[in-house]
């Protein structure tokens, strides 16, 4: 009976709502029996519908305060868990609400056309050639080299500028949105221009251009040129953000959004310390210093034993076992002291060995209030390589930073202040730390409005596996569906769909799509992550059409760590775009996760290249085998709980 109450509550939803944020065009019907299929209530996990906001776990009703949101994230009824690609807004006065514009003859606030807000700017040409409108001020911009190559000029050096337009029927001319690069005697270094597009008479999306920015920068400028523009134009909605990633359109008054002065750093990044000439310099002659008392204290005592003189056999290793812990701590074998330098040891670092931290960073504006923070990098340190080497993008509004560090993921429970707006970068040796813990994410304004830019924190969302029962160790899939669904943003830009893993051993199962411009194309690929306790990770993939708009994909995510019919063992993925084919690849990976599984859905990193927004509709984690048969129930008509209480609606029929 508790089978049947489920397969009929997991349905009823869709059933109440058909064809809420569905566009692929299937015709909606109520599951029906499978043959030969079987999947119990138990097995079930974790089914959560978030069109119909529902949670269940192994056959009961989960309370959605299980599913821990943070930053960019927001499910909606009728839509699903809305993921957004967090960012800053550089543009202090984007929609044209407050004050940040300076508007000359030709310019004005319109409070009756706007395609975000209630105003936009309405541009009207007389054929001149003059600058309608100009930012008053624009943020400076920071070079740095501390990061690697790809992400120095994808994140640093780089701005996108977009904007919306519309223009009256009959418009002529030329109308120019340029940014202007200054140094910091106010020189011009160069600029880059978009063209409006004057045949636009409905609200669309200008891409504007990306901006690879001269050496010397000290700071830009957005200014609105007409050359011979004769009609009416109105812009409304300019995002600048250091990084290509054609974002939708945010700002602080967007859902998930901050106005704020200082934002969260972006691209943080920790990596352990090289061994560097220096060190090897430092190895050797401890190894020298410690083979030549070594060798005669033994000398001594042989010496002493064959002329027995025993003093002379015993004083040498008195003397010794002293300078074996100083040996061992120069060496790094063994914790250091507090109070001994750091330049008289070889790693010059009190952290342990072969241990993972994680870390996460804020900003510190001039009045105190601290950003939210960032996501979590996690780095492991070795015997030699123990420092952590810190690094992020300079917020151009921070007085300073605060460094989050812990030994558990998400559970940061100290903290290092970093003085100084200017700094990127800093270094964990283990010195100047003190208890804390980062802030909890709030939707509240950290800033005036319109006076400041607008930050999307980055997005996390969780479970904790302790409600689930899910055993990682055992044969399993994943199945769920991933909408992109944003009509102001370019076809696609991919996501991540779920992780599932331990970040205490660096074990991780996931599934992604990505942009790799390093593969030499600019083709999106769909990709099966699966990473051991060995801390091996393999990556097999499949290319990706272009999406567009709408599209959907539904995938299923398995291991198995034995055969099971004609499927091997190892990690399979199958997905199908729409109404597409269903494909399928596998790659002979039965490596357990290891440690206590934590699942994240729709997951992102800065490292996700053009990672963008998307729309989970739903996610299940099931326990068991799977088979074609349970493959094809899935990859059938309906959504994904709908499929699913089909199969358990089987499997509880006599």
């Amino acid at each position: 009976m508790l089978l049947v109450l489920l397969a009929l509550t997991l349905t009823a939803g869709t059933l109440l709502l058909p064809g809420c944020g569905q566009n692929t065009g299937e015709t909606e019907r109520p599951p029906e029996p499978l043959a030969n299929t079987s999947v119990e209530s138990q097995d079930i996990k974790l089914l959560a519908d978030f069109q119909n906001q529902t949670l269940f776990s192994r056959g009961h009703r989960v309370y959605f305060d299980a599913l821990k949101t943070q930053g960019a994230a927001n499910v909606s009824s009728g839509e699903g868990l809305s993921v957004y690609k967090g960012g800053i807004n550089e543009v202090p006065d984007p929609s044209f609400e407050g004050s940040g514009w300076k508007l000359n003859p030709g310019a004005a606030i319109d409070t009756g056309l706007a395609s975000y807000g209630t105003k936009s700017l309405r541009l009207s040409g007389d054929g001149s050639v003059a600058v309608l409108a100009q930012m008053v001020a624009m943020p400076h911009v920071v070079s740095a080299d501390y990061f690697d190559l790809i992400t120095s000029e994808t994140l640093q050096t780089s701005r996108t500028m977009t904007f919306d337009q519309s223009c009256v029927q009959g418009a002529s001319g030329a109308l120019k949105v340029r940014m202007t690069a200054y140094d910091a005697a106010g020189n011009r270094l160069g600029e880059q221009i978009s063209m409006v597009d004057l045949s636009q008479a409905e609200w669309n999306r200008n891409h504007g251009f990306t901006y690879i920015f001269p050496d010397g920068i000290a700071s830009y400028r957005i200014e609105i040129i007409s050359e011979g523009f004769t009609g009416a134009c109105n812009l409304d909605a300019f995002l600048s953000e250091p990084r290509d990633f054609s974002t939708p359109y945010f700002d602080g008054d967007s859902d998930n959004c901050l106005w704020v002065t200082a934002a969260t750093p972006q691209a943080f990044h920790a990596e352990h310390n090289v061994f560097t000439g220096r060190k090897m310099v430092k190895l050797v002659l401890v190894a020298l210093l410690a083979f030549f008392i070594g060798t005669a204290s033994l000398f001594l005592c042989v010496r002493g034993i064959l002329r027995r003189k025993w003093w002379l056999a015993v004083l040498p290793p008195l003397l010794t076992l002293p300078l074996i812990p100083i040996l061992l701590i120069s060496a790094g074998v063994t914790a250091m002291p507090g109070f001994w330098p750091l330049s008289l040891s070889l790693p010059a670092s009190r952290l342990e060995p072969d241990r993972l931290y994680f870390y996460r960073i804020t900003s510190i504006d001039a009045e105190g209030r601290e950003s939210p923070p960032s996501s979590e990098y996690r780095v492991k340190t070795g015997w030699l390589e123990r420092g952590i080497l810190l690094g992020w993008i300079q917020d151009t509004e921070a007085a300073g930073y605060r460094i989050y560090r812990g030994e558990a993921s998400y559970s940061q429970d100290q903290v290092m202040e970093i003085k100084g707006g200017q700094i990127q970068s800093a270094q964990d040796n283990g010195d100047g730390w003190s208890p804390g813990s980062p802030p909890i994410e709030i939707a509240a304004d950290t800033g005036v409005p319109h006076a400041s830019r607008s930050l999307r924190p980055t997005p996390d969302i969780r479970i904790s596996n302790g409600r689930l029962g899910f055993d990682p160790a055992e044969d399993f899939w994943v199945t769920g569906e991933v909408e992109f669904d944003f009509t102001n943003a370019q076809p696609f830009r991919p996501a991540s769909f779920f992780e599932i893993g331990d970040p205490g051993v660096e074990a991780q199962f996931a599934v992604s799509t990505r942009f790799f411009p390093p593969w030499g194309d600019e083709t999106s690929h769909i990709i099966l992550i699966k990473g051991g306790v060995s801390g091996q990770v393999d990556t097999p993939w499949d290319e990706l059409p272009i999406f567009q708009p709408g599209s959907v994909i539904r995938y299923v995510a398995a291991q198995l760590f034995t055969p099971n019919g004609n499927l091997p063992a190892g990690v399979h993925l199958w997905y199908r775009i729409d109404q597409g084919e269903v494909r399928h690849f596998t790659y002979p990976n039965t490596e357990p996760l290891g440690g206590t599984p934590y699942i994240h859905i729709s997951k992102r990193y800065f490292y996700d290249e053009f990672g963008n927004n998307s729309i989970c509709r739903s996610f299940a984690i099931v326990q068991g085998k799977i088979d074609d048969a349970k493959i094809g129930a899935v990859m059938g008509p309906g959504t994904v709980p709908d499929r699913l209480s089909a199969l358990v609606a089987n499997s509880a029929t006599p």
